[in-house]
């Protein structure tokens, strides 16, 4: 039975508990975000779309398909450590011309990083009611 003197330090201890735990979610979140930023700049592959090869740099991100010859540029901007937003600036690829005035933007988030391969999830800026998209990309160069 706990008696009623010691309700004071039964909440100290909570608050502990508490903030132990935020330092650790806190912790956990920057650690994931210093891993971010060695796919700012890079050679990658898109694990779930075999052949496409994505350059990056600090402005733009080129996608290339080397066996039909299409590709698509990208500006890019960095909102934080893992996120990011493609503007498509040009590409030789119809269907993606098309495909992107309906679509709009992409915002990029970095949810998962596992060594040179980090698992993303995109959704439109355009057209909020959309699902994600998900996939992996691996970094190559």
């Amino acid at each position: 039975m706990i008696l009623p003197e010691n309700k004071p330090n039964m909440n100290l201890i909570k608050k502990l508990v508490l903030a132990a735990g935020l330092v650790f979610v806190a912790h956990t979140a920057f650690a994931q975000n210093n891993d971010c930023q060695k796919f700012h700049n890079g050679k990658f592959k898109l694990n779930d779309m075999p052949g496409i090869v994505v350059e990056r740099d600090s402005l733009y991100q080129i996608e290339r398909d080397p066996k039909t010859g299409h590709y698509a540029k990208y500006s890019i901007k960095w909102i934080d450590e893992c996120t990011y937003v493609l503007h498509l600036v040009k590409t030789n690829d119809k269907t993606q011309r098309k495909g992107n005035r309906q679509i709009g933007d992409l915002q990029v988030k970095i949810i998962e990083v596992d060594g040179d391969v980090y698992t993303y999830s995109a959704t439109s800026l355009k057209r909020k009611e959309l699902p994600p998209i998900k996939g992996r990309m691996t970094k190559i160069k």
